[in-house]
C-alpha cells in the first residue's frame, strides 16, 4: 500500500518521514533523495540547475517535480510506502496513492517553523515566505474537497500525529 503525506512547506512532512523511518516504515522525503526530484523552469518545463547565487525571487519561477521513473519505482515497492513531499507534479500521481494525507498547521505555527528550522532554507526568503502563507490554506481544503484527503493537525506532537496518520493506515 503507498500513502503521500503532504502539506506546504513547514509542516512537519521531513519531521514525520523521520519518525516513520524510526518506527520501521518505508518512507521517503522525496526533497532529500539523490536524483528523485529536480528543478524545472515554469514557462518551459525542461530541467534546470539551480544557480548557487539564485537571486530572490528564483523559487517563484521554477518548480521542484518528481522524476517519473523515481516515483514509479517507489510506488512499486512491497509492503507499506509513505512518500512525503510536496511537488506541483503530484497530482498526477494521485490515483496510486490508497490514501492521501495534508499536514495541517495554523499561520502562526507555519510562520515560527520557517523562521526556526535549520534543514531547509525554502521560505526563508520573504517573497517565498509570502507565496507559502497566500496559498497554504487553500491546499488542505482543496486537495480534500477534490481528492479525498485527510487532513492531519500536525499542530500536535509529532508522535501523535503520526499515531493519527498510522491509524487511518490501520483502520484503527
Amino acid at each position: 500500500m503507498t500513502y503521500l503525506i503532504t502539506g506546504f512547506p513547514g509542516t512537519g512532512k521531513s519531521a514525520v518521514s523521520d519518525e516513520l523511518e524510526r518506527r520501521g516504515y518505508k518512507s521517503y522525503n522525496t526533497d532529500d533523495l539523490p536524483g528523485f526530484s529536480h528543478f524545472i523552469d515554469r514557462q518551459t518545463q525542461k530541467p534546470i540547475d539551480r544557480p548557487i547565487d539564485a537571486p530572490d525571487d528564483w523559487n517563484l519561477n521554477h518548480d521542484w517535480v518528481w522524476d517519473p521513473n523515481k516515483i514509479k519505482e517507489a510506488l512499486n515497492q512491497e509492503g507499506d510506502v509513505f512518500i512525503c513531499a510536496i511537488t506541483p507534479n503530484q497530482t498526477h500521481y494521485y490515483p496510486e496513492f490508497n490514501k492521501i494525507f495534508v499536514l495541517n498547521v495554523d499561520e502562526r505555527t507555519l510562520h515560527h517553523r520557517i523562521a526556526t528550522r535549520s534543514s531547509n532554507d525554502y521560505g526563508k526568503k520573504p517573497q517565498e515566505l509570502d507565496h507559502i502563507l497566500k496559498n497554504y490554506k487553500e491546499f488542505g481544503q482543496n486537495i480534500g474537497k477534490k481528492h479525498g484527503a485527510i487532513l492531519i493537525d500536525a499542530t500536535q506532537p509529532l508522535e501523535k500525529v503520526v499515531d493519527e496518520i498510522l491509524s487511518h493506515v490501520h483502520g484503527n
